[in-house]
C-alpha cells in the first residue's frame, strides 16, 4: 500500500500555445552558457542563448527529464520570489493530444502550486515569529548544476535548538537578509522590488555542539549574464529577476560579479572606470560573518512525488492512460439505481462468500462494490459487451446519466465515452467514483473493494501458474492434446496482467545477488505476481484504511479470514501511524540498517539454505508431476475397450487428479517462498557487499560461496 499527494490543480497552462509568460521566464532566465567563471574572469555565455522564442521547446527541456533535482530547482529558483499575473497560467485542455502534452500541460502550474506553498509556509512563520539570526561561515558548490552549500553559524545555542526541532533534514527554509517585521513581504504586484534579498534551500545538517547550520541552495549558474531584451516575449521583469539572482549570489561570494551580454560581451561593472557623472556601485559586503535571518518553509517531499508520478504517466497501465487522455465529455454518468454488474466468477460460484458480502454491505455499498470491480468481469475483456459485459452496461449508464443523487453512497462510472477505450473493445471505463456524505461506511465499502480486487487477482494469478505447469507437463510427457486444451481453456485467458517491469533499484539488488553468488529470482514460470497500489492525499487517510486491512483481514472463499502481505511506502519523514510501523517501509529499512555485519550474513546463510532446500523439493515435485502424468496415460491406453467400470475409472481419475492439485499447490507454494527469499537474500548481499567492511564475508559459514544457494538458474 501507499500514498500519494492528491494533485488539486486549479489553472494550468496550456501549452499547446506555449504562450505562458511563466513558460518564456523559464526559457530567458535560463541559458545554454557553460559553469560561470569565478568573479575575477570573464563569464562565458553561448552566443544567442537566450534568443528562444517562448513555447518552441518544452518547459521541462531543461529539467532533466523530470527528475526530483530538476524539480527542486524549478521549485525554489529565482521564479519563487515572483507571483506570476492572473493571464499567465492558462486554463488546462480536457482532452490531450499524447503523453508529452499531458504532462507539458499539468507541469507549469504543479511548479507554480508547489512555489505558492513555500511562499505561505515562509510567510506562517514569520506570522509566528520564528526568525532565527545566523552568521556566514563558508560557500562551497554543491555539484554542477548551480547548487550552493552555505555553513553558518548560529550565537545562540537556543537558536540551534529550534532549528533542529523545527528543520527535519532536507525541509525548506528560506535565508533572508534581514529580520522581516511586516505581516506580507511579499507584493501581489507582479513586479517584486520591495522584496529584501533572499534565497531558498534545504537543510542539509544541524550540528549542535558547534552551532553549525548547512544549507544548500539552487542559484542559476548564468546569474553572470544578461537577459536578451530583443528576444521575442521578453519583459522587464526578467532582468529584474536576473538582476535578483545576480545580487544574492554577491552577497554569498563576497565579490562583486562581471556581468556579459547576450552575445557574451563583457558590461561594465563596479570595478570598470564610470562615465561623467555617474556614482560607481557600491562594493558587496564581506561575506564572511554576514548576518542572515533563516525562517522554517515547509517540506517538498509530497509535491516532488506528484511531480515524478506526472513525468511517469507514460508508465501507466494502457487503459488508464487513455481515460486520461481522453475523458469523456459528459464526466462521471450517475449509475445510482441500475442495475449493478455481476460478480466475477471466482466470487459468483462460492455462495459462502456471496452470503458473506449481503451480510456484511447494505445494496449502496454493495453496488458500488460491483462497479469498482467491473473490469474483472472476463466478458467485459472479451465478450465484446455481450452476457452482461460492457456493451450492456454502456446503455445502462447512459440510461442513468441525469438521474438525480439519492442519500447514501453514490457511484459514478462511465462506458459511454472512453475516448481511445473504444467500445468495440469491450474494455470498461478504467475509473469508478464512489461518494457518500460522512458515516455512509465509503472506508468500509473500500475495505470490500479490496477484498474483492484482491480475490479475483490472486486466484487467477495462481490459476495461470496452475496452467504454466500443467502446460509444462503436458508437453514434457507427450499428452499434445492436453497442451492444446490447456493453452485453449478459456478460463486461463483472464487476468494474466501485464509484464512486470522492475524498478531500477530492484534490478541492482538482484544484479548484484546473481554476480556475487550466482543465484536469481525465480520467474514463476513465467507469470508476474499481481499487486494492488492503494493512495490517499494524507498518511492519516491511509493509516485508518491500513489498520482496518490488518485488523480485520480479508475474507476468503470459503469463509474464512486471511491477511495480506502489506507494505506501507511514503516519505521518509512522513508521519506513520503506531499500529502499522510494522509494514511501514521505512521501519524495515532502520530494522536493517540497524542490524551488524555479522547478523547480515547470518540471515543470509539461513535464507540461502532455505533456497537451496526449496529449490531441491521444487525440481522433485516436478518429477513427480511428469512420473504421475506419464503413468495416468499409460493407465489410460492399457484400460481402454477391456470392459472396466466407469465408476472406478472415474474414482481413480479423481484420486490422481487430487493428488496432482496437491504437488502444484505445494509446487506453487514452494515457488512463492523461494522468491521472498531470495529477495530477502539480495537485500542482505547488498549491504554486506556495500557496507559490511572488508571483513565481511558474503555466506562465509554457510556451506558455500558463489553457487551455494542452490537453484541457481532461478527456478520459480
Amino acid at each position: 500500500m501507499a500514498w500519494r499527494h492528491k494533485m488539486t490543480e486549479r489553472a494550468g497552462a496550456d501549452t499547446d500555445a506555449s504562450s505562458a509568460a511563466l513558460a518564456a521566464a523559464a526559457l530567458l532566465l535560463r541559458t545554454k552558457s557553460t559553469k560561470t567563471a569565478p568573479p575575477a574572469k570573464r563569464a562565458r555565455v553561448t552566443r544567442g542563448a537566450d534568443d528562444i522564442p517562448p513555447g518552441t521547446r518544452p518547459v521541462a527541456e531543461d529539467l532533466s527529464f523530470g527528475s526530483v533535482d530538476s524539480f527542486e530547482r524549478a521549485a525554489l529558483g529565482t521564479l519563487l520570489w515572483r507571483r506570476p499575473g492572473p493571464d499567465e497560467l492558462t486554463d488546462i485542455p480536457t482532452e490531450f493530444r499524447d503523453a508529452r502534452h499531458y504532462v507539458k500541460s499539468f507541469e507549469p502550474v504543479l511548479l507554480e502550486e508547489t512555489r505558492e506553498e513555500v511562499r505561505s509556509a515562509w510567510l506562517e512563520s514569520l506570522g509566528e515569529r520564528r526568525q532565527y539570526p545566523l552568521r556566514m561561515q563558508t560557500l562551497e558548490t554543491a555539484g554542477e548544476a548551480g547548487w550552493k552549500k552555505a555553513t553558518l553559524v548560529c550565537d545562540d545555542r537556543r537558536d540551534a535548538e529550534a532549528i533542529r526541532a523545527l528543520c527535519p533534514e532536507h525541509s525548506v527554509v528560506v535565508l533572508c537578509e534581514r529580520r522581516i517585521d511586516e505581516q506580507d513581504p511579499w507584493p501581489r504586484a507582479v513586479d517584486g522590488h520591495e522584496l529584501p534579498l533572499a534565497v531558498a534551500g534545504f537543510i542539509e545538517k544541524v550540528t549542535m555542539q558547534e552551532g553549525f547550520v548547512e544549507v544548500r541552495f539552487f542559484l542559476s549558474n548564468d546569474a553572470g549574464a544578461a537577459t536578451n531584451s530583443g528576444a521575442p516575449g521578453w519583459q522587464p521583469w526578467h532582468e529584474s529577476l536576473r538582476q535578483r539572482e545576480r545580487a544574492v549570489l554577491e552577497a554569498f561570494e563576497g565579490v562583486r560579479r562581471p556581468v556579459t551580454d547576450h552575445t557574451g560581451r563583457r558590461e561594465r561593472t563596479s570595478a570598470a572606470a564610470a562615465e561623467e557623472g555617474e556614482v560607481e556601485a557600491a562594493p558587496p559586503r564581506e561575506a564572511a560573518g554576514r548576518l542572515w535571518v533563516l525562517a522554517p518553509a515547509g517540506k517538498l517531499s509530497s509535491a516532488a512525488q506528484a511531480y515524478e508520478a506526472l513525468h511517469h504517466f507514460q508508465r501507466l497501465h494502457a487503459p488508464m492512460r487513455a481515460a486520461m487522455l481522453k475523458p469523456p465529455k459528459e464526466g462521471m454518468p450517475r449509475v445510482l439505481g441500475v442495475p449493478p454488474p455481476p460478480l466475477a466468477d471466482e466470487i459468483a460460484s462460492h455462495p459462502e462468500f456471496v452470503a458473506f458480502l449481503a451480510k456484511n454491505f447494505n445494496d449502496p455499498q454493495l453496488a458500488a462494490i460491483k462497479w469498482s470491480a467491473a473490469h474483472t468481469l472476463r466478458s467485459y475483456e472479451y465478450d465484446g459487451g455481450g452476457g452482461g459485459g460492457s456493451g450492456e452496461l454502456a446503455a445502462a449508464a447512459a440510461a442513468a446519466a441525469g438521474e438525480a443523487m439519492a442519500p447514501g453512497i453514490a457511484t459514478h462510472s462511465n462506458e459511454t465515452e472512453a475516448g481511445a477505450l473504444a467500445a468495440a473493445s469491450g474494455e470498461p471505463f478504467p475509473f469508478t467514483l464512489v461518494q457518500g456524505p460522512p458515516g455512509t461506511g465509503k472506508t468500509h465499502t473500500v475495505w470490500g473493494i479490496l477484498n474483492i480486487l484482491h480475490l479475483v487477482l490472486y486466484q487467477r494469478y495462481f490459476q495461470h501458474l496452475h496452467r504454466a505447469i500443467t502446460l509444462g507437463t503436458a508437453r514434457a510427457t507427450g499428452n499434445y492434446s492436453a497442451a492444446i486444451l490447456a493453452e485453449q481453456a478459456a478460463w486461463l485467458n483472464a487476468g494474466a496482467g501485464e509484464d512486470e517491469v522492475p524498478s531500477e533499484t530492484v534490478r541492482d539488488l538482484f544484479d548484484n545477488l546473481k554476480r556475487v553468488a550466482g543465484i536469481e529470482r525465480g520467474l514463476n514460470y513465467g507469470v508476474s505476481k499481481p499487486r494492488i497500489l492503494v493512495c490517499a492525499p494524507s498518511n492519516a487517510a491511509i493509516d485508518n484504511l491500513l489498520e482496518r486491512v490488518m485488523s480485520r483481514g480479508f475474507q476468503s472463499l470459503d469463509a474464512g479470514t486471511y491477511r495480506p502481505d502489506i507494505l506501507r511506502v511514503g516519505a521518509t519523514d512522513a508521519m506513520v501511524a503506531d499500529k502499522v510501523l510494522g509494514v511501514y517501509a521505512g521501519g524495515k529499512v532502520e530494522g536493517l540498517m540497524r542490524m551488524s555485519p555479522q547478523e547480515w550474513n547470518e540471515g543470509y546463510i539461513k535464507q540461502m539454505r532455505f533456497v537451496k532446500e526449496a529449490a531441491s523439493l521444487i525440481d522433485y515435485h516436478e518429477k513427480q508431476h511428469a512420473h504421475a502424468a506419464n503413468a495416468a496415460n499409460a493407465a489410460r491406453v492399457a484400460v481402454h475397450g477391456e470392459g472396466e467400470d466407469p465408476a472406478d475409472l472415474a474414482t481413480a481419475a479423481d484420486r490422481r487428479a487430487a493428488a496432482a492439485e496437491q504437488r502444484v499447490a505445494e509446487m506453487l507454494r514452494l515457488s512463492d517462498d523461494r522468491n521472498k527469499a531470495v529477495s530477502d537474500m539480495a537485500r542482505l548481499a547488498y549491504l554486506l557487499t556495500h557496507l559490511g567492511g572488508p571483513d565481511a564475508g558474503l555466506g562465509r559459514g554457510g556451506g558455500g560461496g558463489r553457487g551455494g544457494g542452490g537453484g541457481g538458474r532461478g527456478r520459480g
